[in-house]
């Protein structure tokens, strides 16, 4: 890719169309990273957010996912979000295969394949980044932030040992307790390298500023939104120090 190439949304073959686009070129950095957006999508100011935060803390090559096909860009949740969601979360085989292809084509856009890749997901993307951990061992440190961790496929434990973050407001209402503790469980069980921050009484969404802060169930918390890039940061500056 070129630097002509930046924020073109480029069109990926996966099972369910997806896409991605690049925000920064990756020369001379420490490790790739692979943002997963909320339901969105990519092309948002909000994601533009993340990668910029990201991008100072730590230097990545950055790319930023589409969870759609590239034309599809839903702006009201109510009206077109809760099915483009549905649509990707509603078979999690499909979605887990979605995943699989997505980061088997995207090894062909890095610039450095032999760095370590971190896949952060946000909502969405959260619950996504951990269908892909399960499955494939592409990344060598997997994040959701307020996305739901659970998953309706059995686990098989062998299957990957690809290190698991889960950071979630201590008071989200949108993510059923039910849900997190079944992920506990599941990572108890497992051989894998874990981890589980939850941070007071944030709530969902905490680190989208569109939302606002009147709740009652997504709320913007500033401070919540620094000290998960700040806990993200510390376990990939493990990784790559």
């Amino acid at each position: 890719m070129k630097a002509s190439d930046i924020n073109e949304l480029k069109a990926l073959k996966t099972v369910l169309p997806t896409g991605f686009r690049r925000f920064s070129l990756g020369v001379g950095c420490k490790a790739r990273l692979l943002l997963l957006p909320d339901w969105q999508g990519a092309n948002t100011q909000y994601m533009q957010r993340m990668a910029e935060l990201y991008s100072r803390a730590i230097k990545a090559e950055i790319f930023i996912f589409h969870p759609y096909e590239i034309n599809n860009h839903p702006f009201h949740y109510n009206n077109e979000g809760r099915g483009a969601v549905y649509n990707v979360l509603h078979d999690r085989n499909y979605a887990r295969n979605m995943m699989q292809d997505a980061l088997v084509q995207l090894e062909h856009y890095w610039t450095n394949k032999d760095i370590p890749l971190i896949i952060v997901g946000f909502c969405l993307g959260g619950t996504l980044s951990f269908e892909a951990a399960r499955i494939v061992d592409h990344a060598c440190l997997v994040v959701s932030i307020h996305g739901n961790p659970s998953t309706d496929l059995r686990i098989e434990p062998q299957s990957t040992k690809t290190p698991m973050v889960f950071i979630d407001g201590g008071a989200d209402p949108l993510i059923p307790r039910a849900d997190v503790h079944s992920f506990l469980w599941e990572m108890q069980l497992s051989n894998r390298q874990w981890f589980s921050h939850t941070l007071g009484q944030s709530r969902h969404s905490f680190t989208k500023e569109e939302i606002g802060t009147l709740g009652p169930g997504s709320v913007y918390n500033l401070d919540s939104l620094n000290l998960s890039v700040d806990l993200v940061t510390s376990h990939i500056k493990q990784l790559v120090n």
